[in-house]
């Protein structure tokens, strides 16, 4: 977690939070705060100390970095869940799991869902954090008690949102269920959110369909579900203002960019300062990042572990792990799939394609021609990238139906 660059804003918790998490597991709380690293337990104490203040006189006279350099990160961890916070407030908690999201380590199972109208038009999302717990709260008031709590991405250019639904009576929590997780970027149609799908998560899709301008409806992209959401917003090729994703027009998505006067020299136009090796090489990477993700399913591919099995076979067979070792590349698949057939049709367009593919390694082979920038691995459909292995199939409108033929391996 680079610092500033991730956080820069919290919409507090509608209510104020009662201190009611004594049967939270405090082992389990300790290494999830010790995951997030250095830099970001830092800041998440730091907040911490001003909101739910301590008396220590450590931490008044030692700064916290200092604190952390000498006692490490895990001693700190564990300090502040048995003797600064002993019974850390579902504020607190919930904070933790959000820092936990955008530091990369959380569990939390992501998906993808478009936003629809009634009518099936893409509906660009564009509610605010006060707008969204306001109306989540409208919504549960009568039914649950809830805690909401959102932080603002940086990096991503998104809201991470955390939702959870408590059962009470009086003054006791008699039930608590999952939290479940929202990443909205605004100006899009496409948002993020937990891949659970019990009663209660669909009460809180159902809350957040309602909080629009126009009741919307959600229908999930297909994509394998994943704990990165850095991996899943890569997958799907959206551009936020700190990446490469606007290429030579990321001059223009600052928030206080302006189009230069047009008396200028040419040479000295914003634009000519963005296309450098530097900008070339992120494009690049971005592009390989992504091919990877798709072909693969993880941005450091299947490399290690096919080497792996080779040697394991040439062991069992020569008894020598190194005997015919043949060189591995990025792009070889786990599993080469050497023959497919697909039937493409798009209903609008009344038209039928036969897709007949051959070779040693497919999806190896697509995979290199999108790393090489000769194929879009952005907009490639999953049937395309290997993930229905060896199947045939059908493709109608864009949705993959296997048939009982399959491939040669």
């Amino acid at each position: 977690m680079d610092g500033e660059q991730h956080i820069i804003g919290t919409a507090k918790m509608e209510r104020t939070l009662r201190n009611d998490n004594n049967n939270v597991d405090i082992t389990v709380t300790k290494n999830k705060l010790a995951r997030l690293g250095a830099q970001a337990i830092v800041k998440l104490i730091t907040t911490w100390l001003d909101t739910h203040a301590i008396n220590d006189s450590q931490l008044v006279s030692d700064n916290l970095v200092e604190l952390v350099k000498k006692h490490g990160v895990r001693n700190i961890a564990n300090m502040a869940v048995t003797s600064w916070w002993p019974s850390l407030s579902r504020e607190q908690l919930s904070q933790l799991d959000i820092w936990s999201v955008l530091c990369d380590t959380s569990t939390n199972q992501w998906v993808a869902s478009r936003c629809l109208d009634r009518d099936g038009k893409q509906f660009i999302v564009n509610v605010e954090p006060n707008e969204l717990i306001n109306g989540m709260r409208e919504q549960f008031k009568r039914l649950y008690e809830l805690d909401v709590n959102i932080e603002e991405n940086d990096d991503l250019s998104m809201y991470i949102c955390r939702v959870q639904l408590f059962e009470s009576t009086g003054d006791l929590i008699i039930n608590t269920h999952k939290p479940f997780y929202f990443a909205i970027m605004p100006g899009h149609s496409i948002i993020f959110h937990s891949l659970q799908s019990d009663t209660h998560s669909q009460l809180i899709l159902l809350a957040f369909s309602k909080l629009h301008s126009k009741t919307i409806r959600l229908e999930r992209i297909s994509r394998k579900p994943t704990t990165s959401l850095h991996e899943l917003n890569l997958s799907l090729g959206l551009p936020s203002v700190n990446t490469t994703g606007y290429g030579i027009w990321s001059v223009y998505s600052g928030k206080d960019a302006l189009e230069p006067s047009p008396l200028i020299e040419p040479k000295d136009h914003p634009i000519n300062h963005t296309l450098s090796d530097s900008l070339i090489k992120d494009q690049t990477r971005r592009r390989s990042d992504i091919a990877m993700l798709k072909f693969k399913g993880s941005i450091s591919g299947v490399r290690r572990q096919r080497i792996y099995a080779m040697k394991r076979m040439n062991d069992r067979v020569y008894g020598n792990s190194d005997t015919n070792l043949k060189e591995i590349t990025k792009y070889d698949s786990l599993l080469p799939v050497r023959r497919v057939k697909f039937t493409y049709e798009d209903t609008k367009m009344k038209g039928k394609i036969q897709i007949n593919l051959s070779g040693k390694d497919i999806f190896g082979g697509l995979h290199e021609l999108s790393d090489k920038g000769l194929l879009d691995p952005v907009v490639m459909p999953d049937w395309l990238c290997g993930d229905y292995g060896d199947t045939s199939g059908n493709v109608e409108d864009g949705v993959f139906t296997p048939n009982p033929v399959g491939g040669l391996i």
